[in-house]
Formats: structure tokens, sequence, C-alpha cells
């Protein structure tokens, strides 16, 4: 990253901080959750768009753009984990460059379980969730800011789709324990996905751009995505591992014909 480039993204997260600092200091207890995250989530997208425009008028190439706006969202997710662990994020960016209505789609998992993730309901990918990886790096007592988000061990929660050519994308979705939920995306609108980190999935809420996602039918499962066409060799579909890799609860387990709940153990299964 070129020195001016690292310049405004360390001013831009301080902008972020600075502003989620006064705005969430003074929110009352009355206010709803569903408030808090729009707040979050019109500020991510407002200093996300700003640094993408920032870098592009700095001369950044597409790459540039990416790479910077990954350093962004992961800095930003240490953030926020400092001002709560009840939820977890997705961020969402479609990107198009160069062309004027085809892109690529970069999304980044930064749940503390995987998910799956299609732009066409028929091509889905596989992401675990980093969760754990992005450190607590930002609190009330001082800033301290790690300038280096790029050094962090998270490629494994990331993915550009499609791997070949750009095309047009309009809606993403997404497998997330055993529901299923979509949402539209729009070229160069970055987006947070918050999901609520709850003991039950029927708690389990998912907000993008501050308005709740309900979920949808006929959710693609982890199970029918290792048996198609689509999933690739890897330990996520390796015998036995699929169940207990993707479902952390029982309600989400039991949602899937092809694993079991192991009570005693607390562990979900493959159906032998």
């Amino acid at each position: 990253m070129k020195k001016g480039q690292l310049y405004i993204l360390t001013s831009l997260i301080l902008i972020v901080i600075i502003y989620g600092m006064v705005t969430i200091a003074n929110q009352t207890s009355q206010e709803s959750i569903t408030n808090d995250f729009k707040k979050l989530s019109n500020n991510y997208a407002n200093e996300g768009s700003r640094l993408i425009n920032a870098v592009m008028k700095d001369g950044g190439d597409p790459i540039t753009v990416v790479n910077t706006f990954r350093d962004f969202t992961r800095s930003y997710t240490s953030y926020l984990k400092t001002q709560s662990a009840d939820f977890g994020l997705i961020y969402v960016f479609y990107y198009t460059g160069i062309y004027p209505d085809k892109g690529y789609l970069y999304i980044g998992n930064y749940l503390n379980m995987p998910m799956l993730v299609s732009y066409d309901k028929e091509n889905y990918a596989f992401i675990d969730g980093c969760y754990e990886e992005i450190p607590v790096g930002i609190g009330y007592d001082g800033i301290s800011l790690d300038l280096r988000p790029d050094a962090l061990d998270v490629e494994k929660c990331e993915i550009q789709l499609p791997s070949g050519d750009a095309i047009s994308i309009n809606k993403v979705y997404v497998t997330i324990g055993g529901y299923g939920y979509t949402f539209e995306v729009k070229p160069g609108q970055p987006e947070i996905v918050i999901v609520s980190r709850e003991d039950t999935p029927e708690q389990r809420q998912v907000f993008v751009g501050g308005s709740f996602v309900p979920t949808t039918e006929n959710t693609v499962l982890f199970s029918d995505y290792c048996e198609s066409d689509t999933s690739l060799p890897g330990n996520e579909c390796d015998e036995g591992t699929i169940c207990p890799t993707a479902y952390l609860t029982k309600d989400d387990c039991e949602r899937d014909n092809a694993c079991t709940w192991d009570n005693p153990n607390k562990i979900c299964k493959n159906v032998e």
C-alpha cells in the first residue's frame, strides 16, 4: 500500500472511531437494536464509500481499491468488537471497476460460524468464519489502532465471486446455520450484514443497512452444497466433517437431514 493510501485509510478509520464513540456513548437504553445496527451500517457504508472514492482519486487500480477496502473493513470490525460481543458481521462489496454494468462480488465472513453464499441461487461457495481472528484493537481508554490489518490471517474467510469473467449481480443469497437470507447489492456500495449472536437460531437476527432481513424458503443447506457440483475438494466437505463444522446449535443441526445432534456432547454430527 502506498504511503498516501495508508494515510487516507488511517484518517478515515479514525473518523469512523470518533463518530462511533460519540454516537454510541449518547445512546439511551430505550433505543432498539434495529436503530443501533442502522447507525453502524450507515456509518460503515458512508465511510467505506468515501475510502473507495479517495483511493480511486489517488490513482489506485481495482486491486488496490479492493485490498484497501478489505483493510478498512478488518479495522472497522476490530473496532465493533469493542462495542459488543453480541454480534458478528459479513461484508459485501460489489465492485464494477472499469466495467459499467459488470463486476465482482467481494465477501468476507467475520462470524463465528461458516456460511454459504451465491449470486444466482445455483452456484454456492463455502466461506469459513473468522470472528476469533479479528482482534479487539480499539478501546475507549485511548486509540490503539493496528495499522497493518493486511497482516491478519483471514484470507480463508474472504472470497471473490465469480472466479471467471465479471458479471452483473443484483442479489446475494447466503446460508447461516440452517437458515437462508437474501438481500440486494448495488455497484460500488459497500454493505455490512450484521448478525446477532443468540443462544438459539430462532432468536438470531440479520440486518442489512439497519433493516431486518427475514429468512427465506427453500434454504440451500450445507449438505446440499457438499452434494452439488459446485462444491470444491476440501476439508469442509470431507466425510464426517461438514455437520460439526457448519452447525453450532441443535436447531440448526436438525434442519439438515444429513446431520444429527449429539446431546450429551453438545455437537452436531453427520448421520452414519
